[in-house]
């Protein structure tokens, strides 16, 4: 009897959630207006420095996929990279998210990391160490900024 019972409640059940199913892909797409808003002239500016050499090393990465490099550098990705990079700080919330830095008093051989999206009249900023405690991510989007920058090929 059981089995009869799920099947007589088995159709619309299934209807309900098709329904369900339609209604979803007929709504109105969400849009990240944060996103929609991004000047044409967007930068991404990724620093690295500290350490016992001292390093200092800045890339600048335009929505268009060039990087300006350290040593004048002149370097190229695919722009969908850099929108990926972009849009995974969006869903992130870029801008309301902290790095924890870890104190440099305490260690002198450690790398300051600094990622800063200037957008218009809008900049954004996170700055972390090797040592930090951070939110995933975070790490996630130091992650992807250091692999674009990695994978990026010298413009001829």
């Amino acid at each position: 009897m059981k089995y009869v019972y799920v099947i007589e409640h088995k159709y619309p059940l299934v209807a309900a959630l098709l329904l369900l199913i339609l209604l979803m892909g007929c709504s109105p797409k969400k849009s990240d207006s944060r996103q929609a808003t991004l000047e044409t002239n967007t930068t991404i500016i990724y620093e690295r420095e500290g350490g016992f050499t001292g390093i200092s090393q800045e890339w600048v990465i335009h929505l268009d996929g060039s990087i300006e490099g350290p040593g004048d550098q002149q370097l190229m990705v695919p722009a969908e990279d850099v929108q990926e990079l972009v849009g995974k700080g969006m869903e992130s919330n870029f801008e309301s998210m902290v790095a924890e830095t870890a104190n440099t008093e305490t260690c002198c051989d450690q790398l300051t990391y600094t990622l800063t999206l200037v957008s218009g009249d809008n900049e954004w900023q996170l700055i972390t160490t090797d040592t930090a405690n951070q939110p995933k991510e975070v790490t996630e989007l130091f992650i992807m900024v250091q692999a674009l920058v990695d994978e990026a090929q010298p413009v001829p």
